[in-house]
């Protein structure tokens, strides 16, 4: 993507920079679509608002804690949930998957992250495939660290899904692994180039 296809004055709200690398990743995409689940706040370090209000994209929101103000706060084109659990995630990804059976994103944040991992497994990925997928594991916090990580790749791996970047953070000056980011094989995505785009 250059600088004529991505408006100069954009700036990115998404905590560890999730919002540009989908831009990035599917060229300044227009009228995306997007499922975000534990999408927080209405604004602050959304993964997704920058999608909508500077590309024009929709979808599904969901945040048990916000959403109240998901649904006041964000474009009225956005289904907004409540639960995670408590949804028909098959409807979603029906009523938002293209003829071809593509959504353009999904992130996936949920706290505690056992969570998020216990979503992953019954998430429907039979009913639609998605272009870009960024998934908070917290491999950080310890615990059962591993485990979280791994099954999160290899699930997605198995899925059709290739790793595209680990994000960490700093913390107490050592990088602590948060994150990981996906792109489907087929999502035609060359990911190399992507990682040079993206290079600091």
């Amino acid at each position: 993507m250059n600088e004529r296809e991505t408006p100069v004055e954009i700036d990115w709200q998404s905590q560890l920079g999730q919002d540009r690398f989908v831009a990035f990743a599917l060229e300044g995409k227009r009228d995306g679509t997007y499922v975000d689940i534990g999408a927080g706040e209405p604004e602050l370090i959304s993964n997704t608002v920058v999608l909508e209000r500077d590309f024009g994209w929709h979808g599904a929101l969901c945040d048990i804690e916000h959403e109240a103000r998901l649904t006041h706060e964000r474009s009225k084109r956005n289904t907004v949930y409540g639960d995670a659990f408590g949804v028909s995630w098959k409807y979603v990804f029906d009523q938002l998957k293209d003829h071809d059976g593509w959504i353009d994103y999904l992130s996936l944040d949920l706290e505690p992250p056992e969570r998020t991992i216990n979503l992953l497994l019954t998430l429907p990925f039979d009913r639609a495939k998605f272009r870009v997928v960024t998934i908070e594991h917290d491999h950080y916090r310890g615990g059962d660290a591993n485990l979280r990580r791994d099954l999160v790749r290899n699930l997605m791996f198995w899925r059709g899904y290739l790793i595209s970047a680990e994000v960490t953070i700093d913390l107490n000056g050592k990088p602590s692994h948060i994150e990981d980011w996906f792109i489907h094989r087929d999502a035609g995505v060359d990911t190399w180039l992507l990682k040079e785009k993206l290079r600091p």
